[in-house]
């Protein structure tokens, strides 16, 4: 119990700093407009008294009685349309100002944090199972306010009671007692089920996307597995059903008990008044009134026990959005970051945003000094185990192009990541243009820095925004898009078009739209890292979806590009790294050796063996084309 008013508390102060007013405001207007059934009580039984008096003795006239019963109406009408705008127009108003503003604050911690957090699959999957329930704020608060108004309907009802008699206040009290105490039991232990329900919907979910990808689905049919897949999503779906239907059932019953609660109050409270009336205590408008006293409290009291378990629920949610919050200590980190940047302040301001490009392009005989690159002993590691990167050292000099080569698994693309700046060091030193990571402005590397990654992916657009995002300033300017596809090789793709630059990729979300091959999707990575003509350039398998002339066009297309620029080309064929000015050998998350084609090659190590053993696969095969044996022979020429 502790902790659920613990994360009531913090989800008030987090909707209190999103916008007080909006939470005023609701609250003020659900509790003003939650006491028009008591004061409609009032003009219920005067008009009642009223027509009595006239119809059993004449008393007065119709003319005096109509106001009081126009005044009736008025308000039984001002208490319908109260209701629908209590559950339409205060949700809608405060759904955008707490749900959207719940996910605006989880993106913004989470986009604080470091990525390699975010990619371990346990916290992956409690974020998006968080942000999925990012409405939990909305509803919780929906709830209390809710609950607020019931109060106040509940105690202005239980006024008038008391101004009908001590003995319907007394049942109202008792009523009103054992149905709070009825729906506060039912309502515990809501939430058992949740993470058995999670898991199972998680899976479920993640069983039916499967067929809905193009390459998967290809793979399902190929392998015949379609009956194993479905199969799988079927029992992680009756699992989450089972569970639905057992939650649903819960409900079902504890509105039942209400209602059969409720029902007893009012025979309860109809005989009493019967007796009453009999023994001339009462009268018809006591009886009617009293009626009428029923049927609004238990449109106050019934839907407690739905709102206490909807607001279980939801601070369930919000207790995990908490926890998460607090795992990911976003706070520290950029402490930290910050701390970075002052303690170097009494060594100099760190250079402008036009000094790091100087240094970046070699621009100056003085920037040309400063390593565009310096890695010192870094270390960096997936999962803590073992180290992914081993004590590198790496320099990389203004308007040199080096290559990356290694066997798969060696490290290249996470160094080529890490130098990147979106995976952090774990230890050891790392500068780029002369100022520690640390120090650097956030996208102080993304301005600079022009990459493409085997693992790019094309998003749901339109061709001209996949290839603008890699400069997103430039997303208008469809000549620089235009010149990025022809340094990339891809424009000729783009011809074929019959939307051209605004083709949507993917029919997924636009039937019109278009699929790429494996080589296309590649042609038009590679251009998205020519946007912007930055000073940096990194390359990391931009030719291994090609066929063996298009890998050899690509290859001289980046020499070509690459030229007074600082550039990294990794590759696992070492064909494509002769057109680097110096190699780098990894191996097990080291640097082997580094230098030039011909000095590795006389050097005889790793290299060597695996420009031999890539030379044997290519020339030996009898089995190859001739195309295929004249594209080796000039990339291991």
């Amino acid at each position: 119990m502790r902790q659920r008013v613990a994360t009531i508390c913090w989800g008030l102060r987090m909707a209190w700093h999103m916008d007080k007013r909006v939470l005023l405001l609701a609250s003020v207007l659900v509790a003003a407009l939650s006491v028009l059934p008591a004061v409609a009580l009032i003009f219920n039984r005067a008009s009642i008294a009223q027509l009595s008096e006239f119809l059993a003795y004449g008393t007065g006239t119709f003319a005096d009685v109509l106001p009081d019963i126009v005044a009736y109406g008025a308000l039984l009408a001002l208490i319908a349309v109260s209701g629908r705008m209590n559950s339409e127009y205060l949700s809608a108003l405060m759904e955008n100002t707490y749900a959207y503003g719940m996910q605006a604050h989880l993106m913004d911690v989470v986009n604080r944090h470091d990525i390699i957090t975010l990619m371990r699959r346990n916290v992956n999957e409690d974020f998006n199972y968080i942000m999925r329930r990012s409405m939990a704020l909305n509803q919780m608060i929906a709830c209390l306010i809710s609950m607020v108004g019931k109060a106040f309907s509940i105690g202005s009802l239980c006024v008038a009671a008391a101004t009908l008699s001590p003995a319907v206040l007394f049942i109202v009290a008792a009523y009103v007692l054992l149905a709070v105490l009825l729906s506060a039991r039912f309502s515990h232990g809501t939430r058992f089920s949740w993470p058995v329900f999670r898991k199972a919907e998680v899976k479920a979910q993640f069983l039916q996307s499967m067929p809905q990808e193009p390459n998967v689905a290809k793979e399902i049919r190929l392998f015949g597995c379609a009956d194993e897949v479905v199969s799988g999503w079927e029992r992680a779906y009756d699992v989450r059903m089972r569970l639905a239907v057992r939650r649903s059932a819960e409900a079902e019953k504890r509105t039942f008990l209400a209602s059969l609660l409720f029902y007893a109050f009012l025979a309860v409270a109809i005989a009493s008044l019967l007796g009453a009336l009999a023994a001339g205590d009462a009268t018809p408008a006591t009886l009617l009134t009293t009626f009428s006293l029923c049927t609004s409290l238990f449109t106050a009291v019934g839907p407690i026990t739905r709102d206490l378990m909807s607001l279980d629920e939801n601070v369930f949610a919000i207790e995990q959005q908490n926890d998460l919050l607090d795992g990911f200590d976003s706070v520290p980190a950029e402490a930290a970051r910050t701390a970075g940047r002052e303690g170097r302040a009494g060594e100099g301001a760190a250079p402008d945003d036009a000094s790091v490009r100087d240094v970046a392009s070699g621009a100056s005989s003085k920037a040309a000094a400063i390593p565009v690159f310096e890695a010192r002993d870094v270390t960096f590691s997936y999962t803590g185990a073992k180290n992914d990167l081993d004590g590198v050292g790496l320099v990389i000099m203004p308007g040199e192009v080096v290559a990356l080569v290694g066997e798969n698994g060696s490290g290249k693309s996470t160094l080529a990541k890490v130098l990147l700046g979106t995976l952090p060091t774990d230890s050891g030193e790392l500068s780029f243009c002369g100022v520690p990571y640390e120090s650097l402005a956030d996208g102080a590397l993304s301005k600079r820095i022009g990459a493409f990654f085997q693992d790019f992916y094309l998003y749901h657009h339109s061709v001209a925004e996949n290839i603008a995002y890699g400069c997103v300033d430039q997303v208008d300017d469809r000549e620089a898009v235009r010149r990025a596809l022809r340094h990339g090789g891809a424009e000729h793709i783009i011809d074929r078009l019959p939307q051209g630059l605004d083709a949507m990729v993917r029919k997924r979300i636009d039937p019109n739209g278009v699929e790429f091959s494996g080589g296309e999707k590649q042609l038009l990575g590679t251009s998205r890292a020519y946007m912007g003509d930055k000073d940096v350039l990194i390359f990391d398998e931009p030719a291994s979806m090609l066929d063996p002339l298009a890998e050899l066009d690509q290859f001289a297309r980046i020499r070509s590009h690459t030229r007074g620029r600082t550039a990294i080309l990794i590759s696992h064929r070492v064909g494509f790294a002769r057109l680097a000015d110096r190699i780098v050998v990894m191996d097990r998350g080291r640097v082997a050796e580094t230098g030039t084609h011909d000095e590795l090659l006389r050097k005889g190590g790793l290299y060597a063996q695996l420009f031999r053993d890539q030379a044997q696969f290519y020339l030996d095969d009898d089995g190859a084309s001739s195309v295929t044996r004249k594209a080796s022979e000039e990339m291991m020429r």
